[in-house]
């Protein structure tokens, strides 16, 4: 009986950690897109081309100099990252923002089983200071407060339905130019 007991309060503890990675740019490579005002791709870099960032938060350097009418880039993982089943989760999306980077928010785009995706966004600080954010995103999977929808055909429900997997992110970018680091994305779920 105390055996039980362990397990289930050592089950309550793990649950409230923060996961393994879910993404890493550095390992799990693809590309960076960068789009337009009208959403068409003006530019593609490897994440392997870019510079990186090594020590305690591994990461990619990436330059956002494209084009004045850049709106923002696009890492869709090669590979959609399968999430744990939960009912609530956060997802922290570590970013190097320097003084004068160019990032405005972060959007992490998730593809539940119907295949409707799900877009949720934070807001990136307006001034860095040259440091590593951990830019936190929640995700509810009845009541999902997403800014954007689609796909999913006459299945869209509007609802997170299990499993979810990580597609990718986005980064809307204010005009000029810069730079900004992109690390790890984790995730937390719970109940």
């Amino acid at each position: 009986m105390k055996h039980w007991i362990f397990v289930a309060l050592l089950c309550m503890v793990a649950s409230s950690l923060w996961a393994d990675t879910v993404a890493n740019p550095v390992k799990d490579g693809g590309k960076i897109y960068f789009k337009n005002k009208k959403n068409k791709l003006s530019n593609s870099v490897a994440l392997s081309t870019l510079p990186r960032i090594e020590g305690e938060n591994p990461g990619v350097r990436i330059d956002c100099a494209q084009g004045e009418d850049i709106a923002y880039f696009e890492w869709g993982l090669p590979r959609a990252k399968v999430l744990p089943k939960f009912q609530k989760a956060e997802f922290q999306v570590n970013m190097l923002l320097p003084e004068n980077h160019p990032g405005r928010a972060v959007n992490l785009r998730l593809i539940d089983v119907d295949g409707e995706i799900f877009q949720f966004r934070t807001s990136i600080p307006a001034t860095g200071d040259g440091k590593w954010h951990d830019l936190l995103l929640n995700a509810d999977a009845e009541n999902p407060r997403f800014v954007a929808s689609w796909g999913g055909g006459n299945k869209a429900d509007k609802k997170l339905t299990m499993p979810v997997k990580l597609i990718g992110i986005t980064v809307d970018l204010r005009a000029g130019s810069g730079e900004l680091g992109l690390g790890l994305i984790s995730c937390r779920v719970g109940d």
